[in-house]
C-alpha cells in the first residue's frame, strides 16, 4: 500500500486509526457538570476567572489532538512504513554503482502491459534519476555478456531498447552470478544490484545465494496480480499411428482451476472437448480426426499469456511400411510352413498398424520380384542366397533378415556372408532344449521394449538346434546368445542396409520359439529395426532449446511462424513448422515453447513451509528502504512527554478549583 510517497509492509494495521475516535469520544463525553447556584458576592469573582476559563478550554483541545496523535502514531509504526530511496538527491546515491539485471525470458510477454514493458519504463525511470556518469551496467538474463561495454547510466539508458525477449529457455542463475563477479573484478564494495523479473519459478534453476556484505540486492517482481494461462505445450504423432491421431499435451501454469474448452481444427473437421485442470497441472489427451490433413490447428481459450494458445502442426502423411517375406520351406499344409508363424505374427501387428503391408512368396517368386519395392526383406530358411536380386539394393536403405534352417546351404551361403565378415557351419543340435540368455539388452533393435520384457521372453525360448556361426571380426551385435555364448541373434548396419540373422528356424523345426509369449513382440521388433523404422521420415516436435542444444539450427528451414510472433519482437528461433535441409524424406520438426516459461508458479514456491517470500529469506529486498518507523517512534515519545505536561497540569489546575 502507497500514501503520500510512503509504503506499508504491514498496511491491515492502519484500522488502529480509528483508535482515535475513543479520546474524542471521553473528551465530549466526561464534560464537568456543576450544579450553578447564583450568589451576588461571586458574580464580580466569576467575571474576573473567564479569561482563564478560555485558555483552559483550549489546553483541553490540544490534549484531545496529542492523545488521538499518539493512537495514530501507535498505527503507523504498526504498519511499518518506509519510503523508496533507490535514488533521491543524495549525490551519494546517484553516484553509487547500480547493476541492471533483467529477465528476458518468454514468461515476461504475459500480462497487459507485459511485465518486460514494464522492467524496461521502471529502468528508464530510474537511469534518468542518476547521474549520467554514474558507474552502470546492464546484464541480460539472456547474454549477460552482451550490453557489459556500457558502463554508465547514459550508454546503459541508450541499450535499454535493444534488449529483447528471448524464445530460448533462460534463467538469472547465469547472470546474476555474472554480477556478482563484475562486482569482484571491479572492486566496487558498495553497490546496487536490481534484478527485474516476473517472480516465477522458471526465473531460476535453483535459488540464488545470498549477496555479499556491502551489496544491496533489490529483487523488483512485475507480477501484478494471478497470472491466468493455460498453455499448448506439444502437439504430436502417437508411435505406429493411424492417420488423423494426435496426442496433445496441455498446462495449466495458474494457481486456479480452469475449465475451458480446447479445439481441434482440419482442413474439414473441427473436435472441440471440454477439459478441466487442477492447478499447476498437465495432462495429455489423444484425439481421433476421420481425415489426414495437411495441416491441422489447435486452440485453447485466450489469457493473460497469449503465445501458447494456438499451435499449427503438419502431421506426417506417412506412407505404408512394404515387407517382403520369402518362405524357403513351403509346406501343402500351411501350419507347417516356415512363414506361418512369422506372417501371423506380422498380421497381428498389422491390424494395430495399417500402414504395414505384407506379401509373402516362395523362393521361385524371387526371380520376379522387384526388393527396391520393399523396406525389409525376410528370408525364410531359404537354401541359396538371391545375389542378384539383393543388388537391386545398393542404393535403398533396406534390411534384411536371414533366418536359418535345415534347407540352408551353407556352402552356398558363406560366399555372400563372408562379405559382412560372417561365417556359418554345420547344424548343432541338442538333447533337450537349451536356454536363451540377453547378451545385449539396450541394443537398437529391442529400443522402447523395457528390459523386464525382454528378459521374460528370452527366458521363455528353448532351442533344440541352430547353425554354428563365427563373427570374425566384423564386429556385429550379439543381442540375444544361448547359454555358452554362441550366437542366437546378430544384427548390423552397414553400408546403408540393416542385416539381422536368427541361427535357429522361425518354425517349430529347431525351436519352440513361436510358441511362446516372445514371439510377437521380438519379430516386430526385427522388422521395425529392418525397416529402419527409427530413421523415416516423422514429425519431431522441440522445444526451442532443445533444438539449439543439438546444434539443428543450421538444418531447418522455417515454413510456418506459430501465430503471435509477427507482431512481437523477440531474438533466438521462432516457434513453429520447420523442414530439414538435409532430409531426403522431408522431414519436419515443430519448434515449440519450453514447458517451463508457461508455468507461473511464484518463486516463494519454492520455499516449502516458509511463510516468508523466498528472495527475502535470502537478504534480498523488494524495495530500497528507508525505514520511517524509527522517526515516528521519536515523534511518539514527544507526543507523549507533551500530553503528560498538559494533562498534569490541567490536574493541578482542576484540584486547586
Amino acid at each position: 500500500m502507497n500514501l503520500f510517497s510512503w509504503t506499508f509492509l504491514a498496511p491491515a494495521a492502519l484500522v488502529g486509526f480509528m483508535g482515535i475516535a475513543i479520546p474524542v469520544y471521553l473528551h465530549l463525553r466526561h464534560k464537568p457538570r456543576a450544579v450553578p447556584l447564583k450568589f451576588a458576592a461571586f458574580e464580580f469573582l466569576l467575571r474576573a476567572r473567564r479569561k482563564q476559563k478560555r485558555r483552559f478550554r483550549v489546553e483541553q483541545w490540544i490534549l484531545m489532538a496529542l492523545r488521538a496523535g499518539v493512537l495514530a502514531l501507535l498505527a503507523m509504526i504498526f504498519a511499518q512504513p518506509f519510503r523508496d530511496e533507490l535514488f533521491q538527491t543524495n549525490s551519494s546515491l546517484n553516484r553509487r554503482p547500480y547493476i541492471v539485471v533483467l529477465d528476458n525470458s518468454l514468461s515476461m510477454l504475459a500480462g497487459q502491459p507485459t511485465c518486460f514493458d514494464e522492467a524496461r519504463n521502471t529502468v528508464r525511470d530510474h537511469l534518468k534519476q542518476r547521474d549520467r556518469t554514474a558507474p552502470t551496467a546492464l546484464l541480460a538474463a539472456s547474454d549477460p555478456e552482451l550490453h557489459l561495454a556500457s558502463q554508465t547510466a547514459s550508454s546503459v539508458e541508450q541499450v535499454l531498447d535493444a534488449v529483447k525477449v528471448t524464445t530460448r529457455r533462460v534463467t538469472l542463475d547465469a547472470a546474476y552470478q555474472r554480477a556478482l563477479q563484475l562486482l569482484e573484478d571491479s572492486e566496487w564494495t558498495h553497490a546496487t544490484i536490481q534484478i527485474f523479473s516476473d517472480g516465477t519459478r522458471s526465473a531460476w534453476r535453483e535459488l540464488p545465494p545470498q549477496p555479499p556484505e556491502g551489496v544491496e540486492v533489490i529483487y523488483t517482481s512485475l507480477r501484478q496480480g494471478p497470472f491466468k494461462n493455460i498453455g499448448i505445450t506439444r502437439v504430436s504423432q502417437p508411435q505406429g499411428f493411424d492417420a488423423g491421431e494426435l496426442d496433445i499435451t496441455l498446462a495449466n501454469g495458474s494457481a486456479n482451476t480452469s475449465d475451458f474448452i480446447i479445439s481441434v481444427v482440419s482442413e474439414n473437421e473441427q473436435l472441440t472437448h471440454q477439459l478441466r485442470l487442477d492447478r499447476f497441472q498437465d495432462t495429455t489427451h489423444r484425439f481421433k480426426l476421420s481425415d489426414s490433413s495437411q495441416k491441422i490447428t489447435v486452440r485453447v481459450p485466450s489469457d493473460d499469456f497469449a503465445l501458447d494458445n494456438q499451435v499449427n502442426f503438419a502431421p506426417d502423411q506417412q506412407s505404408k511400411t512394404r515387407i517382403l517375406v520369402v518362405d524357403g520351406d513351403p509346406s501343402p499344409t500351411r501350419r507347417n510352413s516356415e512363414s506361418f508363424f512369422f506372417e501371423h505374427a506380422l498380421n497381428l501387428h498389422r491390424k494395430e498398424n495399417t500402414s504395414i503391408d505384407i506379401e509373402t512368396i516362395s523362393v521361385n517368386g524371387l526371380k520376379s520380384a522387384d526388393l527396391s519395392e520393399y523396406d525389409a526383406i525376410c528370408l525364410l530358411n531359404v537354401s541359396t542366397p538371391p545375389t542378384e536380386q539383393l543388388a537391386q539394393l545398393v542404393s535403398v536403405p533396406a534390411g534384411i533378415l536371414i533366418s536359418m534352417g535345415e534347407r540352408m546351404d551353407f556352402d552356398a551361403w558363406n560366399p555372400f556372408l563372408l562379405q559382412l565378415g560372417l561365417e556359418v557351419f554345420e547344424a548343432k543340435r541338442f538333447d533337450r532344449p537349451q536356454a536363451v540368455e540377453i547378451s545385449v539388452g539396450d541394443h537398437p533393435l529391442f529400443e522402447g521394449m523395457p528390459i523386464a520384457d525382454l528378459e521374460l521372453y528370452a527366458q521363455g525360448i528353448g532351442i533344440q538346434a541352430y547353425r554354428l556361426m563365427s563373427v570374425g571380426r566384423s564386429n556385429f551385435s550379439i543381442p540375444l546368445s544361448l547359454f555358452d555364448g554362441s550366437p542366437l541373434l546378430v544384427a548390423k548396419e552397414l553400408e546403408g542396409r540393416r542385416y539381422v540373422l536368427w541361427t535357429s528356424t522361425m518354425d517349430l523345426g529347431w525351436t519352440d520359439f513361436p510358441l511362446q509369449p516372445g514371439y510377437l513382440p521380438i519379430v516386430r521388433k526385427i522388422t521395425d529395426y529392418l525397416s529402419f523404422k527409427d530413421a523415416k521420415a516423422q514429425s519431431d516436435t522441440l522445444p526451442v532449446d532443445d533444438a539449439l542444444r543439438l546444434g539443428l539450427m543450421d538444418q531447418l528451414v522455417l515454413q510456418e511462424a506459430q501465430e503471435g510472433y509477427a507482431d512481437v519482437p523477440v531474438t533466438g528461433p521462432i516457434p513453429g513448422i520447420y523442414t530439414r535441409r538435409d532430409s531426403q524424406n522431408a522431414q519436419l520438426t515443430h519448434l515449440v515453447i519450453d514447458p517451463a516459461e508457461l508455468d507461473f508458479r511464484p518463486i516463494k514456491d519454492q520455499v516449502e513451509g516458509s511463510p516468508a517470500s523466498a528472495m527475502e529469506e535470502l537478504g534480498f529486498k523488494e524495495f530500497s528502504r528507508l525505514d520511517l518507523a524509527p522517526n515516528l517512534l521519536w515523534w511518539l515519545f514527544g507526543f507523549v512527554l507533551i500530553e503528560t505536561w498538559i494533562a498534569g497540569r490541567l490536574s493541578l489546575k482542576w484540584g486547586s478549583r
